[in-house]
């Protein structure tokens, strides 16, 4: 058990203050409190579909989450704000930290910004393309895998259209630099997925994951007309209206040419570059060298993002791996360069890593 009590100044570094039951420990990297700060529930209780909005939640006394599930801490220097929602049968009892996650599920690298003076404007810039808003994030803030999925931008995207959204963001670093684990409420629905601990009519929330929510306030001038209704999960469901789906963007399909696969012939030519030593493997996922050379050559056809099914049955993270170490290796190159002389008509898009 362990418990995000506040923060505190240390040598002139903000860190956080977590009881755990062998005393206080110290965080100084605030990017870890995404996973660290609530006890872990251990699958005791779980719901996946619970709607209410997020700024009618009362506050209540932070003492019934810590004395209800036995956390050694000090009530008197605890300044963790925690809240409660009524549903028909239960209280949920929900501290600030696990509603900032829930609201804000970033890349791990995003969390730490969070938690900074920097501002929402250090980790990306809102763009709209093709009728659906999105955001762009830093190099820096890209997951290094494509386990992270795409529509967790879209809790950046409403964050930047929306003032409630972005005031949420902006409290929580505000509050910190006080000592307090807080958050502005914004005025927002959503569709949560909750974990916790029951004792009797009460849970105490330990995760919260928002899959669908639905901002009440108007968004800023420069998205006049934007959707009001974000999906963090591709099977969500819309709380109201059309959603704002830019990841169906992402998934759009790519038709490929089956006369862009490498015939026998061709293969001939170009199986020895594929047949080089390079470091590494493609991931969980053993892929056929051949099979490797026809997803080349879709990606250079289409630009497809590795996500997309036209890689099918290909895994989309261990074939992108692929591509970026023969990338590196000059073999990539080398591939190119063939496959122009053997097809001198050919136009390809993508040749970069």
């Amino acid at each position: 058990m362990e418990f995000l009590e506040g923060f505190e100044r240390k040598n002139g570094r903000l860190v956080g203050r977590v009881a755990t039951p062998s005393g206080y420990q110290y965080v100084q990297d605030l990017e870890q409190l995404q996973s660290r700060g609530l006890p872990i529930a251990q699958n005791e209780w779980q719901d996946n579909g619970i709607v209410f909005d997020v700024n009618s939640l009362e506050q209540t006394n932070t003492s019934s989450y810590i004395e209800g599930l036995g956390i050694n801490a000090s009530l008197s220097g605890c300044r963790h704000d925690v809240f409660v929602c009524k549903t028909q049968k239960l209280q949920l009892i929900i501290p600030a930290l696990a509603i900032v996650r829930g609201l804000f599920p970033l890349v791990p690298t995003a969390f730490d910004t969070l938690m900074s003076p920097r501002g929402l404007a250090e980790v990306c810039a809102p763009l709209e393309k093709e009728g659906q808003w999105t955001v762009q994030t830093g190099h820096r803030y890209k997951p290094r895998s494509r386990h992270v999925p795409y529509p967790m931008y879209e809790a950046l995207t409403w964050a930047w259209l929306f003032h409630s959204g972005e005031e949420a963001w902006h409290s929580v670093y505000k509050n910190a630099v006080q000592g307090r684990m807080r958050i502005a409420l914004p005025a927002v629905r959503i569709n949560a997925r909750m974990e916790g601990i029951k004792r009797g009519s009460m849970v105490f929330v330990t995760s919260m994951k928002a899959a669908a929510l639905l901002t009440y306030d108007a968004p800023y001038p420069f998205a006049d007309g934007a959707p009001r209704s974000f999906l963090f999960h591709h099977l969500a469901h819309s709380l109201y209206g059309p959603a704002n789906d830019y990841q169906a963007v992402r998934d759009t399909p790519h038709p490929v040419n089956p006369e862009i696969l490498l015939t026998d012939i061709e293969w001939s030519q170009v199986s020895t570059i594929f047949g080089k030593k390079h470091h590494g493997s493609g991931g969980k996922q053993t892929i056929h060298r051949r099979e490797l050379a026809d997803a080349f050559l879709k990606r250079m056809a289409t630009s497809a993002p590795w996500a997309s099914p036209v890689y099918a049955p290909l895994r989309s993270f261990a074939v992108g791996r692929q591509w970026r170490r023969h990338f590196l290796s000059g073999q990539l190159q080398e591939f190119v360069e063939a496959m122009r002389e053997l097809r001198p008509d050919a136009i390809y898009l993508a040749t970069d890593s």
